[in-house]
């Protein structure tokens, strides 16, 4: 008989005391699957998968949280930048103050020349103002534009003309101040007091020299078919100009200079101007004269 017949008939059941044994002694590992090492490994790595999850989520959560609270920051400063700017509309329309049009002013162009217009000496060299086929003023010398800009900042803040008087600048002026001007003369251009800055500029680029003010004057003049057409405001635009390049700055002086630029037949039809008559005044009165 063999010896494993002799174990079977011995112990029928002797793998199980085997085990009795190993269990007693804490020896498993002889007996356990190959299958639970493998069943640990993966737990271990779901553990350090799930760890770095959590890590990950922390971090995006942080990121988000920061991203979050930027944008509220910038949403904080857009709203606040929208109050102001609201605040400023209403407080423009309940000061009744007007948005800039350039074509209220008109434009400025020292070399511009319009060859459509039938009287384009006169216009060209006495008003210094171009009336071109869309109707809008264009100014030829720098002191009828001058005026023009005082005139129309009675209408407006200085701060909104200063700031918006650069379009009103074409041809070569536009190219002169956006190409010749230095940034900090273009700035100083929004400040100072009225236009002071802006004429400064404009002097010195186009002033009228008394030379061309003594060559105006010869050829000033103002007659009948002048009075017919209304170009007396352009008229006394341009003897103010003469006038104040010759050193004339009081309104009176520069009516009696006009004045005497008035065909003796006209003279004898308008009386002279007075002393505490302004300029606007006399403009109307000479004005009313048309087909009288």
């Amino acid at each position: 008989m063999s010896e494993s017949q002799n174990r079977d008939e011995a112990s029928p059941n002797w793998w199980e005391s085997d085990y009795e044994d190993d269990f007693e002694s804490g020896d498993l590992a002889s007996h356990t699957p190959s299958s639970g090492n493998s069943k640990t490994c993966e737990e271990s790595q779901l553990h350090d998968k799930h760890a770095d999850l959590k890590s990950l989520e922390a971090s995006d959560y942080e990121r988000l949280t920061q991203e979050f609270e930027d944008m509220k920051e910038r949403m904080g400063y857009l709203m606040a930048q929208n109050g102001r700017l609201e605040r400023a509309v209403e407080t423009m329309h309940e000061s009744g103050c007007p948005q800039f049009n350039p074509h209220d002013l008109g434009f400025f162009d020292h070399n511009h020349v319009d060859k459509n217009i039938e009287q384009g000496y006169f216009l060209l060299e006495i008003n210094s103002v171009v009336f071109s086929k869309d109707g809008r003023d264009q100014y030829r010398n720098v002191e009828s534009f001058i005026d023009a800009a005082e005139n129309i900042m009675q209408q407006m803040s200085a701060d909104v003309l200063r700031s918006n008087l650069h379009k009103c600048l074409i041809g070569e002026a536009h190219t002169w101040y956006h190409s010749t001007l230095t940034d900090s003369q273009r700035q100083s251009t929004r400040e100072g007091e009225g236009l002071t800055n802006w004429i400064k500029l404009l002097h010195a680029r186009w002033g009228y020299t008394i030379k061309n003010a003594l060559r105006d004057l010869e050829i000033l003049s103002f007659k009948d078919y002048d009075l017919e057409f209304g170009f007396i405001t352009g008229f006394m635009l341009q003897a103010k100009r003469i006038a104040r390049r010759l050193g004339m700055d009081t309104a009176f002086a520069q009516l009696c200079l006009a004045y005497s630029h008035f065909q003796p037949k006209l003279r004898q039809q308008i009386p002279p101007p007075t002393e505490d008559e302004s300029i606007d005044d006399f403009i109307r009165r000479v004005d009313a004269m048309r087909s009288k």
